[in-house]
């Protein structure tokens, strides 16, 4: 009995929303649209900002990677130079130069010559011409070579420095070498 009585019933009115009905079935409001284009525009804003700094990092990075490559590379082959050294030419005995001329023990391309021009740093082997062992993203600089003579069972040694730095503005970064070489009696 109970049964045929709920039988004929509809179920469904009771359970509509008062605010939801068929005419905002369609799409969005305009309050809904400009709100979620607002949500993506701080979205895209935030994530352009990141973006951007990841890149600027990207190339500073490049940038002292560059420098601190250009001056190991410098260093390694001065000390290529003064090892196995026989004679500094240039400078004389404690004297200050911003040239560094030597002859190597065995070498037939006597003497090793290296200096600055510009912003660049060269080595010259023998009779041939300079080649300029830096690229032009860096700028070499100050330059400096001091030879200290053997005294007593202390070795001849030569003190060296010199600085590299950016040639991009936008990215600076420089490095300073110091370093003291002995040469073998």
């Amino acid at each position: 009995m109970n049964a045929e009585k709920f039988k004929n019933q509809k179920f469904t009115t009771g359970f509509i929303l008062p605010n939801f009905s068929k005419r905002n079935l369609g799409g969005f409001t305009l309050l809904e649209l400009l709100l979620y284009i607002g949500l993506f525009g701080v979205m895209l804003s935030i994530s352009l900002v990141i973006l951007y700094q990841m890149l600027r990092n990207q190339d500073q990075n490049r940038s002292m990677l560059e420098v601190e490559e250009e001056a190991n590379f410098v260093q390694r082959k001065i000390e290529w130079a003064l090892t196995g050294a026989t004679d500094i030419i240039t400078p004389l005995q404690n004297q200050t130069s911003s040239i560094l001329s030597l002859t190597k023990y065995n070498f037939s391309q006597n003497p090793l010559v290296f200096s600055t021009s510009g912003n660049a740093f060269y080595l010259a082997r023998g009779a041939s011409s300079s080649v300029s062992l830096t690229s032009a993203n860096v700028k070499f600089q100050n330059f400096f070579v001091h030879t200290v003579p053997s005294i007593g069972s202390n070795p001849t040694s030569v003190i060296m420095t010199f600085s590299v730095a950016s040639e991009i503005p936008k990215f600076p970064a420089s490095t300073t070498i110091r370093g003291t070489f002995y040469l073998k009696k």
